[in-house]
């Protein structure tokens, strides 16, 4: 066709030719201009389906105005040929631009963002692209993102591929071979596909671009099938260790198998991806800044939330499962006496956990969340009574963190039905409706026009890291959203008089603190500035002054300080408002002044002793408990003979090692000092115990005499990483040594440091490589332990290699057939083979929780750290 015209378009040359049409660079004699030129090939002239498709093509590009989307121009049919002319792109396609190895994270990020905005305004327009891969994006020679082929987008309702048509569709040469690696689950087998199909092609691209591979591929088309059908992607850790953590949550959330555990948004997602630029961006230059003056460098980006929760258990939790159950510290006469009267009442007593309470405006009526139907639901019942309503009773999905409206005839609350957000019903659990389609705790503006929330949650203060959340507000009326601050914020609050917005943060490497931020966005105001753990704030019923939990006076209760109404900065020193609890959270105040809700926790975590089979996989039904004590016991670890078992505990603000026999019985206490240590590991010979401390101003791994003396500092580490929780080999000759942030370094626990040549364990001996290890394997060749994505992973010490086990877990530890694993996943036990094949459920302890586990060397009884909670939502009446 090259040199001949269509009309007014004189085909200068050939461009490029996909399945359903050949592209000429064209020239426009009417207008002057060039243009791309897209024709069906001569065969597909006749038949219905191809022009149908390129007429869907046109109509898609027309319906959608952005700048990172190609522009359409016209559909035109001229001497039997039918065309369609569109904007000219100069460039190459991301396919043949993506380097072996992936671009540098802010590359990724450069072309993601504006990526994910051309696909959410086609969203937006009802548009499901169904064909999104690197072949399909083009980066012009002006570095603009530009997404092509609408040619299979989806533009109204579509039924289900039948078996035959999918297989059909498969088999012909250039439809489907160069999309098959791209496509979602539900697409692969033929389903009806939405929006969230693309979100899962989305990931697919970020995963490649980062890496340089696909985080699914076969040796085959059926083969790659599979694989996205029904296999994990392949870890991101493994090809990218220095990714960080929120970039691989970001690839989880987009490659989830069920549509419902995805982003349920491209918007959303492509927030998440600017947030994380905007991130990197603000790091970066604060390093730049640091070295010009000198001053230290921002801690890194990573991520605690679902992916390292369990190290923060171990590192970062420090006070919290003591705190719990401390005594009691009364606030001053000043701080306490004026702020209530002395009544305080108990509203709630079901087994289990009832949290965020929320008082209506003249405190008559209590909603909070519950457990006590088996799954979360929200409940309403009157303060002065006592038959609690579910009203949330018809929705198998966890409901939670519900909050009255101003006018008491809404309920804001966090849903995880409908792939999760933020919805509204009416006072009495009618006319449910979704207002967002990510959010988390709920918060009313003064007007109850708008509703302000953050992009994450979070279970407990202690183990959050610093997370760009980001806090937004949307009307309660349209749905529409603004961005108030992207900075890290959960648990927002908003004031009474309407013009600010409260919410707590993570920054400076693990510090938790209270901001301020005008409600229209503007810059934050910092409240506290201190060690102390501050979140949870909620303002006053006059706007004047900010309630928080703090663990400041020795015990988690309440505080507060006041404000400056017009910038929201503190007006002198947090003051005690104490309650009547060991441990205060989910405080909120009646409008009208009168009575505060707030929740009691009392957490206990105690050992149980349970006898196992590792030939029948199912242990023993029968678990019995060792210790009912007050003492919180944490990462058990039982000695080679199996008659002693050491822990770390908190007790009166100390963090100290115990010995108790296998009975409960003959407590004695290693460590009695002001530092933390914690993660205790017996030496194979029993002789010393291995374990991690702060007593030397940083966090380096220590050894003790089971006697409690010859205290020894084995690593004297240094830079920005400290030492982790350290754990011995087989023949006790060697010690691992996890680092912070990166892999564990294997010592020789006999000689001194100034003789130590420690061997960093990581693929390549990569030290960026992050990896927490916590068990040897039998033959000494092996460690297993959890990358940064969760996953429980082995590493190979000779071959240099990870291999996984399981896709999430906790402290997995090896059995001594070197064929099993045992790890823990918040509830239960679980055994994976380790060639990675099989994956059992062995044991439950729900509805508790499983704190952390240990299990004889004989592997024939296991020892369970069980945490229980009671958490009761009680009253406090105000002073006038």
């Amino acid at each position: 066709m090259i040199g001949t015209t269509l009309g007014q378009y004189r085909i200068v040359s050939f461009l490029g030719r996909g399945g359903m049409g050949e592209v000429y660079l064209a020239e426009d004699t009417r207008l002057g201009r060039e243009v791309a030129l897209k024709t069906l090939p001569p065969l597909a002239v006749s038949k219905t389906e191809f022009r149908e498709r390129l007429e869907r093509e046109a109509k898609a590009i027309a319906a959608i105005n952005h700048p990172n989307i190609v522009t359409i121009h016209s559909v035109e049919d001229c001497g039997g040929v039918r065309f369609i002319t569109m904007e000219l792109v100069r460039g190459k396609s991301l396919g043949e631009l993506i380097p072996a190895a992936g671009w540098p994270l802010n590359r990724v990020l450069d072309v993601a963002v504006p990526l994910a905005d051309a696909v959410a305004a086609a969203h937006q327009q009802g548009i499901t692209h169904r064909d999104l891969k690197p072949g399909n994006v083009m980066l012009g020679d002006d570095g603009r993102v530009k997404v092509l082929d609408f040619g299979l987008a989806r533009l109204g309702p579509e039924t289900a591929l039948d078996a035959e048509s999918l297989t059909r569709q498969i088999t012909q040469a250039g439809q489907v071979l160069g999309t098959v690696s791209y496509m979602s689950p539900e697409q692969a087998q033929g389903h009806s596909v939405d929006h969230r199909s693309d979100v899962f092609s989305l990931g697919i691209m970020l995963f490649e671009m980062a890496t340089g591979r696909r985080p699914f591929e076969g040796a085959s088309v059926p083969g790659t099938m599979a694989a996205i059908i029904e296999s994990p992607p392949r870890p991101l850790d493994a090809l990218k260790p220095d990714l960080p953590d929120e970039f691989a949550r970001i690839l989880r959330r987009c490659l989830g198998k069920e549509p419902a555990r995805r982003y349920q948004s491209a918007l959303d997602l492509r927030n998440d991806l600017d947030d994380l630029r905007q991130t990197i961006a603000s790091t970066s230059s604060a390093e730049v800044q640091a070295r010009r003056v000198g001053g230290p460098a921002p801690p890194k980006l990573r991520r605690s939330e679902g992916g390292w929760k369990w190290v923060a258990a171990a590192v970062v939790f420090g006070g919290a499962g003591a705190l719990l159950g401390s005594a009691l510290q009364i606030g001053d006469a000043v701080g306490t006496a004026s702020l209530f009267d002395g009544r305080f009442r108990r509203l709630t007593s079901q087994s289990g956990e009832e949290l965020y309470p929320g008082l209506s405006a003249d405190g008559e009526f209590l909603v909070y969340a519950s457990r006590a139907a088996g799954n979360w639901d929200v409940y309403l019942k009157r303060v002065r009574g006592e038959k609690p309503i579910n009203l949330t009773e018809d929705s198998p999905a966890d409901d939670t963190q519900p909050a009255f409206s101003p006018d008491g005839r809404f309920i804001a609350f966090r849903s995880e039905r409908a792939g999760g957000g933020v919805f509204v019903m009416g006072a009495t659990g009618e006319n449910v409706r979704k207002l967002a389609d990510e959010g988390f705790n709920p918060a009313w503006s003064a007007d109850g026009t708008e509703l302000a929330y953050t992009i994450e949650g979070f279970s407990e203060p202690f183990s959050r890291g610093p997370i760009p959340s980001g806090l937004w507000a949307v009307s309660v009326a349209t749905g529409s959203k603004r961005l108030i601050t992207r900075g890290d914020a959960v648990q927002a609050s908003w004031s009474p008089r309407g013009d600010r917005i409260a919410y707590w943060g993570v920054h400076l490497g693990g510090q938790r603190d209270i901001w301020t931020i005008p409600a229209a966005g503007g810059d934050p105001v910092q409240v506290t500035r201190d060690t102390a753990v501050d979140w949870n704030p909620v303002w006053s019923p006059d706007g004047a002054s900010l309630y928080f939990a703090s663990d400041r006076g020795g015990s988690m209760n309440l505080w507060r300080v006041a404000i400056d109404t017009r910038t929201g900065a503190p007006q002198g020193e947090p003051q005690p408002a104490t309650t009547p609890s060991g441990y205060t959270q989910h405080a909120g105040f009646s409008r009208d002044g009168r009575s505060m809700a707030y929740v009691e926790v009392i957490n206990r975590i105690n050992l149980q002793q349970v006898a196992f089979d590792p030939s029948r996989v199912q242990p023993s039904t029968a678990r019995v408990w060792i210790t009912q004590g007050a003492r919180p016991i944490k990462n058990p670890d039982v000695s080679p003979d199996g008659e002693w078992i050491v822990f770390d505990s908190i007790t009166d603000s100390q963090e100290d090692l115990f010995i108790v026999s296998r009975t409960g019985t003959r407590l004695r206490q290693l460590t009695n000092d002001a530092y933390k240590d914690r993660a205790a590991r017996w030496s194979p010979d029993a002789s010393r115990i291995a374990f991690l401390s702060d007593r030397s101003g940083r966090y380096e791994c220590w050894s003790v005499n089971p006697d409690g003396s010859s205290l020894k500092q084995l690593t004297f580490t240094s830079g920005p990483r400290q030492a982790q929780a350290p754990f011995w080999s087989p023949d006790g000759s060697r010690l691992a040594c996890n680092m912070q942030n990166g892999a564990p370094i294997v010592i020789d626990p006999r000689r001194s440091w100034n003789e130590q040549t420690p061997e960093v364990a990581a693929p390549g001996r990569n030290p960026e490589t992050v990896f927490f290890a916590w068990s040897w394997s039998p033959d000494d060749r092996s460690l297993v332990g959890r990358s940064a994505t969760s996953a429980i992973i082995s590493f190979a010490l000779g071959a240099d290699r990870f291999h996984e086990l399981a896709a999430a877990g906790a402290f997995p530890v090896w059995l001594r057939d070197g064929r099993h694993v045992l790890f823990r996943r918040e509830r239960a036990l679980y055994l994976a083979s380790t060639d990675g094949k099989e994956v059992t459920e062995v044991l439950s302890v729900a509805p508790d929780m499983l704190h952390s586990f240990t299990i004889s060397r004989d592997n024939r009884t296991l020892y369970l750290a069980v945490s229980t909670s009671e958490a009761d939502v009680w009253a406090a009446s105000l002073r006038k």
